[in-house]
């Protein structure tokens, strides 16, 4: 017999679950196997409704409270085990194991136990040597542990219909930059275009960062947000220098190349702490896929019929929101 105590079914269910909960938290005894196995050398110390309480029941229930703030009381103990047996013939005698939510939650606790001290010990037994570890890395270090070029670019960008009015207003900004690029970038602490892009970019994501997009590899990857032909122009500057205004998508941008990273070698200190977790996770995968091949070798299983089943109506697709320029 197994007391699941998580399962939450309708009012009077959850009252009497409610109770048995309690007691097993001031009892918390729960025997693993019926009475009619139990082994004779253990007394019966009392019976409740045809169910023993045996001593063995006792000195299991006794032992666990030795761990608490107060020594067990006897008695107490004794008293509790059969409430809780004459709460439990109750409510199997009003039938809660039956239903199909209260089985459904007992077995995948069970199924958790179990996978606790299965596949979830092997899980955490995998261990990464250092010589792995090393030969990952000579194997991987012209790959993923090489680093290409990357640029970093920083933007401001107005909208509008009135073109150079647009041009005017960056010109405006590029001119204050250019005029004191310390007082703006606070020394450079700030990047980018610093406070510059806060007083006049609307881009909302990047103006308050000083209008940095952040680094991207050399061959330029798209954008979902800034268009690609704005990062071309600033792929084509020198460190430091900026674009005439760019017209793209629904606005003007200036793009400023604010930071070069020459293609290098991953050295292995550095790579070694995420190549570790990596490696980690390829070997467990590795256990979990195991596991799953031979979950079934020893079972057999037959297919006795197809599921009838009704899927629910499908959505209506929504059309996609306006893709312009940054908002």
């Amino acid at each position: 017999m197994i007391l699941f105590l998580g399962y939450t079914g309708d009012k009077q269910m959850q009252k009497v679950l409610f109770t048995l909960t309690l007691l097993a938290v001031l009892v918390g005894c729960s025997r693993s196997s019926p009475p009619s196995v139990k082994a004779p050398s253990s007394p019966v110390l009392a019976t409740v409704g045809g169910r023993a309480i045996t001593q063995a029941d006792f000195d299991d229930e006794v032992a666990r409270r030795r761990d608490g703030p107060s020594a067990p009381d006897a008695g107490a103990v004794l008293r509790q085990l059969i409430e809780r047996e004459a709460m439990l013939a109750k409510a199997e005698k009003a039938g809660l194991a039956d239903s199909a939510a209260f089985r459904h939650e007992t077995e995948t606790r069970l199924i958790s136990q179990w996978l606790s001290g299965t596949l979830q010990k092997e899980r955490e037994a995998v261990r990464v040597t250092d010589e792995e570890l090393k030969a990952a890395y000579e194997a991987r270090k012209d790959g993923v542990l090489h680093q290409g070029a990357q640029h970093r670019f920083a933007i401001l960008y107005r909208r509008g219909r009135n073109v150079e009015e647009l041009k005017a207003a960056l010109a405006e900004a590029v001119a204050a930059f250019v005029k004191d690029s310390d007082a703006a970038t606070h020394k450079g602490r700030l990047t980018g275009f610093g406070t510059i892009a806060a007083d006049h970019s609307e881009d909302a994501v990047s103006r308050y960062r000083g209008g940095d997009l952040g680094w991207f590899d050399a061959d330029l990857p798209e954008s979902s947000r800034v268009p690609q032909e704005v990062l071309l122009a600033g792929a084509a500057l020198e460190a430091g220098k900026f674009s005439d205004p760019v017209i793209a998508g629904d606005g003007i941008y200036v793009v400023m190349k604010s930071g070069v990273r020459d293609a290098k070698q991953i050295a292995f200190k550095e790579a070694a702490p995420a190549l570790r977790r990596k490696l980690m996770s390829e070997k467990q995968s590795a256990i979990e896929a195991s596991f799953k091949t031979g979950l079934l070798a020893d079972v057999k299983v037959e297919m006795k019929a197809k599921p009838s089943f009704t899927p629910s109506p499908a959505k209506p697709l929504q059309p996609p929101a306006f893709a312009g320029g940054p908002q």
